[in-house]
């Protein structure tokens, strides 16, 4: 692969998108294997039949089958044969079908002697069927499969998840890099939809408000047909994620139409560009009419689309009571909304969308999220007065696990965003999932598949048991679909989105799955397995302790930041007032800054005074303080060493899957020990600075930060030689690279200096100035 010839900046994007590309492809044939006496062996012998319509799908299906048995089973196939591999439709659903109803997937496999026979009642049907053969396969090492009949349901209707090469600024016309084989590989883990983040106000067309009208409508609608056709032949669904955008107070709609002036938000674009901006009224006549008319003309010129997805509580698709500037109470700003139920009002909004969506096509989904909605749900925190306003055609979509006070490290700190230390449903889940079944309406979520907001400097978090755990409760909780992954690593065929899809077809134990992943993957014996198991068993469990919090997480960024999220890349810092020439790689703006519509002017200048992406106090460790907060991380830790211990000898040397997942383990524990040697070492310095004092114990602080330092020195050289030799370690696209090695030897020099020089030179400038000792 041409680095030139991938729409990527760098090379180490190019490196993970053909890791990615190549990802399903993987599987090979164990030449030791052979046909037990109950199985059927394809061969070459064997010839495809697909007694179905010809069309984008099966097309694919067919080449991704060829493919998958060429290159994994040394297979090729004859033209014709009384040995088969046959797909049929049987009962054929009508079209357009429903996205939220298994019947579109379901399938039966019959595996005989000379035949094997794939039936669905419809050609997603075939395609989840087609992918299980192939997963059989895998698993077996061969073309080998025991004679049987099988059906299967899935248990998600839709089951939403997103690239990992989407930028920031998502528009139709720029949905990011989707290969074939990418597209295939999601489509292999389960994906069968893919949202879309694009600005409502970019695709803009009506004539009640023609201010807002865009100037390229036509050009941004063929492109987004034209990817969705592409998605569409690997049963990979567009869900538009809309974003109502902010507009300036200048906009030329607001001196043409007063009435239409919402409401001030304080969120990321007026905080960052120092000028106003405003919500359309979201209670306005005009305003509602403008987005119907809008949704109406862009869904109706784009038939392919599934559906919509609104989130509606703190961001997204902005309204008058989202997160209004200047407000105290949390009342909304506008004059026009002010004194009314955000509740109702909110919801009154998103059924005027909702209705314009199955306008265009009533098997089309329109998704509520609300998201963050307790900035105006007013001690309603589950939303229910919300949820009981909303129509039926509105599906409520919620977060899983967030919420909740963590109970297990005594912080009370609420768990945010995606974690994995709450397995759910959380209260709040429960209480709308409730509220939902006494309306006679299914309740829908959004999840993290492999990772959490804290941590995509890794594609996955290798907690199995825990995602496991997240799995099996929301199917016993009910759950009818869900998305699967936001905007921070996307489908990269980790262990965690491998076992979320076999559970999606069968209620399969964790430790079965594991024990045959180390199998296939890593060639191991069982009691090789068996060590391998216990030592990812005790990593799950030490995330018990692991102070999941929003200051962990980003401190007083709240994601993007602090000693967890750079890890073996994040300086010591001893005088907060020097920068240490720390290149610029140190003091990024947060990722998703990008999102915004800020102009590119008003970007380079934040750039330009852009905060460090290190923290140089202990504010991540509020609410629980230093001290309990460095109980819980050494706790935490410590459990990853003995979990590390039975894993290292048993993955050494076998191989380059192996190594793959000794590298992610081995790069989480390094992580843990620099928020520990940070917390430890400005813990000690500010000991240093703040408490009384003799020379004897002064000396004996400053051995004690040396120690650390040493500590952390280590730990970044050894993280220096995975990450040189492992692009997927501290990537990222969306929201930008974490760190790189170079970030690594910029960390490791700067703590070098503040070892060998920074130190003994304060130490001697205290000893001469305070104790009067030279030298």
């Amino acid at each position: 692969m041409v680095l030139n010839e991938l729409p990527f900046p760098t090379r180490r994007d190019a490196d993970i998108a053909a890791l990615l590309d190549g990802a399903h492809f993987r599987f090979r044939r164990d030449p030791l294997a052979g046909a037990a006496d109950d199985e059927t062996e394809i061969s070459s012998a064997w010839a495809l039949d697909l007694s179905v319509r010809h069309t984008a799908l099966t097309a694919q299906m067919r080449r991704d089958f060829e493919q998958f048995f060429r290159e994994g089973m040394a297979v090729s196939f004859a033209t014709e044969s009384d040995r088969r591999v046959v797909w049929r439709l049987e009962d054929p659903l009508p079209e357009p079908f429903d996205r939220t109803s298994p019947d579109v997937e379901k399938f039966t496999l019959r595996v005989s002697d000379s035949r094997v026979e794939i039936e669905a009642r419809h050609e997603r049907g075939l395609l989840q069927g087609t992918h299980h053969l192939e997963w059989l396969m895998a698993d077996r090492g061969g073309p080998f499969l025991k004679k049987q009949t099988l059906e299967r349901t899935p248990a998600w209707m839709p089951r939403i998840t997103n690239g990992t090469f989407i930028p920031a600024h998502q528009t139709f016309e720029n949905p990011g890099y989707f290969s074939d084989a990418y597209l295939g590989l999601m489509s292999h883990y389960g994906a069968n939809g893919l949202p879309l983040y694009a600005d409502l106000m970019g695709v803009f067309q009506n004539k009640t408000l023609p201010e807002l009208n865009s100037p390229d409508f036509s050009e941004q609608i063929k492109a987004l047909r034209n990817f969705n056709r592409r998605t569409l032949a690997f049963g990979i669904d567009i869900y538009w994620v809309i974003a109502a955008g902010l507009l300036p107070e200048s906009h030329p709609v607001f001196a043409a139409h007063p009435e239409t002036r919402g409401a001030r938000v304080e969120i990321c674009q007026e905080e960052l560009s120092g000028r106003p901006w405003r919500t359309l009224c979201s209670g306005n006549a005009k305003v509602q009419a403008a987005y119907s008319e809008a949704l109406d003309n862009l869904l109706s010129s784009a038939p392919e689309i599934a559906g919509v997805i609104l989130s509606v509580g703190g961001e997204s698709f902005y309204h008058c009571f989202t997160r209004p500037a200047g407000s105290e109470s949390g009342e909304t700003n506008c004059p026009h909304c002010r004194g009314k139920s955000a509740s109702r009002e909110v919801a009154r909004l998103v059924n005027t969308v909702a209705r314009t969506v199955k306008g265009t096509g009533k098997h089309k989904i329109a998704f509520a999220w609300p998201y963050s909605a307790f900035t105006w749900s007013k001690g309603d925190f589950a939303e229910i007065e919300w949820i009981r306003s909303l129509e039926e055609s509105v599906a409520v979509i919620s977060n899983f696990d967030c919420h909740d006070a963590d109970v297990t490290t005594g912080g009370g700190a609420r768990l945010f965003d995606y974690n994995i230390k709450c397995p759910g449903p959380s209260k709040t889940f429960a209480s709308q999932a409730a509220a939902l079944r006494s309306l006679g309406r299914p309740i829908f979520t959004k999840t993290e598949t492999c990772v959490t907001p804290d941590a995509f400097f890794l594609p996955w978090l290798p907690l199995y048991f825990r995602w496991h755990e997240r799995f099996v409760r929301m199917k016993q909780t009910g759950v009818r679909g869900f998305i699967g992954q936001w905007r921070f690593f996307g489908v990269n065929g980790s262990p965690p989105e491998e076992l979320q899809y076999r559970l999606n077809w069968a209620n399969e134990d964790c430790e079965d799955v594991l024990r045959l992943r180390c199998a296939r993957d890593f060639g191991l014996e069982p009691e090789a397995t068996d060590d391998v198991i216990s030592g990812w068993r005790i990593l799950s469990e030490a995330w018990e302790n692991y102070p999941y919090s929003a200051m962990t997480s980003g401190e007083r960024s709240a994601y993007m930041r602090g000693p967890f999220y750079l890890g073996p890349a994040h300086p010591l810092i001893f005088d907060v007032q020097d920068a240490y020439q720390l290149p610029e790689s140190f003091f990024r703006l947060r990722g998703d800054v990008k999102e915004s519509i800020l102009s590119e002017e008003e970007l380079r200048a934040l750039r330009k005074s852009a905060k460090p992406r290190y923290v140089s106090d202990l504010l991540l460790t509020l609410p629980f303080g230093v001290e309990r907060y460095l109980e819980l991380v050494h706790a935490c830790r410590n459990q990853w060493e003995a979990g590390l211990a039975l894993l290292r000898p048993r993955l050494d040397g076998r191989g380059e899957a192996a190594r793959q997942e000794l590298n992610i383990c081995e790069t989480v524990g390094a992580h843990l020990r620099s928020l520990e040697n940070v917390v430890r070492f400005y813990s000690a310095r500010d000991h240093l600075q703040n408490v009384r004092t003799t020379k004897q114990e002064f000396l004996a602080r400053l051995d004690a930060m040396q120690a650390i330092l040493n500590d952390e020195v280590s730990n970044a050289e050894l993280m220096l030689g995975i990450v040189e030799n492992d692009a997927r370690i501290g990537y990222g696209y969306c929201y930008g690279p974490v760190y790189d090695a170079e970030m690594i030897r910029q960390k490791l020099a700067q703590c070098r200096r503040v070892r060998d020089v920074e130190l003994p030179r304060f130490s001697q400038f205290i000893r001469f100035h305070v104790w009067g000792e030279s030298p």
